[in-house]
């Protein structure tokens, strides 16, 4: 997996014990649902955000408020250098939501303000 898909998957997965490389078909459908909290087959921006303000406390395993490279198994070190602003080495929830937010934009592919299971 590349880029964006990676990152996406590898965090809709902390906490649930599976990286990246052993996430199936079966296993993104159950990260949507979670994400698809009104079950409408759709994750708009709010689901989206929450599930990710969800993820960030999952991960954060020492519960120190901010994320640090170890605590995210399988990300992408540029990528996380990316989504770190202040270059500090640390991802705040702020930092953190700015950078799902690109990926969003990103994964709408259509720009409906909805990510569809397809465009996952």
């Amino acid at each position: 997996m590349t880029g964006t898909r990676s990152w996406l998957l590898v965090l809709a997965c902390v906490g649930g014990g599976l990286s990246a490389s052993s996430l199936n078909a079966q296993d993104g459908q159950i990260y949507f649902e979670r994400s698809d909290r009104d079950k409408d087959g759709m994750v708009s921006r709010s689901e989206y955000r929450s599930r990710m303000i969800e993820v960030f406390y999952i991960a954060d395993q020492n519960r120190d408020g901010v994320l640090v490279m170890s605590e995210l198994a399988d990300a992408d070190p540029m990528q996380f250098d990316a989504a770190d602003q202040d270059q500090d080495g640390e991802l705040s929830l702020g930092e953190f939501l700015d950078f799902r937010k690109r990926d969003f934009a990103r994964v709408d592919r259509n720009h409906d303000g909805m990510i569809a299971p397809e465009e996952m």
